[in-house]
């Protein structure tokens, strides 16, 4: 048994022109379209809130004190599989967004952070109250203690402060 004949390029195309044209027209917007921003778009500017690896990296730092890049790097190794120079690069980035402080009197350089963590965890709960909660914190509470298990000793710790802020409102 022989194998089944070639088809000529005619057969294969009935309008071989028409029908490269249409492939290249095809290819060619494909590989030449290329998303502009347009002239008067403006920058978006940096979050004021750290993302979620940031706030991986503060909070390995706000557990030591100090920390150099090694440290943080290697403490975030179980989580996030990334390079030594993106956890540095990361980080520098963060003193640049003033969310942690460099020491470069010291080698190895030692990173701190530049706001406490309370301060930062109020901050974004503000934040979450006003732009998910409509400025709400009840909304908010509902909903924490709805869909969080809560224990015995947690919800007994949630009325202790409730009662301790109803004695203190005039």
């Amino acid at each position: 048994m022989g194998r089944a004949p070639k088809k000529s390029v005619r057969q294969k195309f009935p309008h071989p022109v028409l029908d490269l044209t249409n492939i290249f027209v095809t290819l060619g917007v494909t590989n030449i379209f290329v998303a502009q921003p347009a002239k008067d778009a403006m920058p978006r500017n940096p979050s004021s809130q750290p993302n979620d690896v940031e706030l991986a990296i503060l909070r390995v730092i706000w557990n030591k004190k100090a920390c150099t890049v090694r440290d943080v790097h290697e403490a975030l190794q179980p989580q996030r599989k990334t390079g030594y120079t993106s956890t540095l690069k990361m980080m520098q980035v963060m003193v640049e967004k003033g969310l942690l402080k460099r020491d470069d009197s010291e080698r190895p350089q030692l990173y701190r952070p530049a706001i406490p963590e309370e301060q930062t965890q109020k901050k974004i709960v503000r934040d979450v109250v006003q732009k998910v909660f409509g400025g709400s914190a009840r909304k908010l509470v509902m909903q924490a203690v709805q869909s969080q298990k809560i224990s015995r000793e947690e919800l007994a710790e949630i009325r202790q402060m409730l009662d301790s802020l109803e004695k203190d409102k005039p």
